[in-house]
């Protein structure tokens, strides 16, 4: 089964995220004969395998803590530099650095602490910065022990990601991969 406090894969229709386009695996661990003669079906037990939408985030994203996100792909935290583009090319400066804003049980915004914006999924074709409004909200999506994904809540299925140089990659073409898995560092906490 799924940990505690992980939802499970696929988004409630009412989202506009219908379940096949998350790309959750399911592996069927095993089966087991009924010995019931009037059902004469099998029992399967099934464990979910893949990205799933955390419902209760962990003392990381606690509101107010100030993290590093560090990329999979680059290897270098994820930043929005001094000119104000994106990229993972960051170290542990200013830069670097997001004050986590809790916005619901599965959501964040991420402000920068150099530029004093947030992150945001301008749209599918472009990651940047702005002022705070539903474009800088943020399902966290778990990927395994302290590592998360980022999806934009105004574009369903566009993802924060970064190239293995540390370029940014265009959210629409970005999957849960490694581009956009992030091992969560807290800095200082709230």
């Amino acid at each position: 089964p799924p940990q505690q406090g992980y939802g499970q894969p696929g988004y409630p229709p009412q989202q506009g995220y219908p379940p096949q386009q998350q790309g959750a695996n399911v592996t069927v661990v095993h089966t087991q004969p009924q010995h019931q003669p009037q059902s004469g079906g099998t029992t399967v037990t099934v464990v979910h395998t893949g990205p799933v939408r955390a419902t209760n985030l962990g003392k990381q994203w606690h509101h107010g803590n100030i993290i590093l996100l560090q990329n999979l792909g680059s290897r270098k935290n994820l930043r929005i530099n001094k000119q104000g583009y994106v990229d993972g090319l960051g170290g542990e400066g200013q830069w670097a650095q997001f004050m986590v804003e809790r916005v619901g049980a599965d959501r964040v915004k991420l402000r920068n602490m150099g530029h004093n914006n947030y992150l945001r999924v301008h749209n599918p074709h472009q990651i940047d910065h702005g002022p705070g409004g539903p474009h800088c909200e943020f399902y966290v999506v778990k990927q395994g022990h302290k590592t998360y994904s980022l999806e934009s809540v105004a574009h369903p299925g566009c993802h924060v990601g970064i190239h293995d140089n540390g370029s940014a990659k265009q959210p629409g073409q970005t999957g849960t991969g490694k581009h956009a898995q992030f091992n969560v560092v807290v800095h200082r906490r709230a």
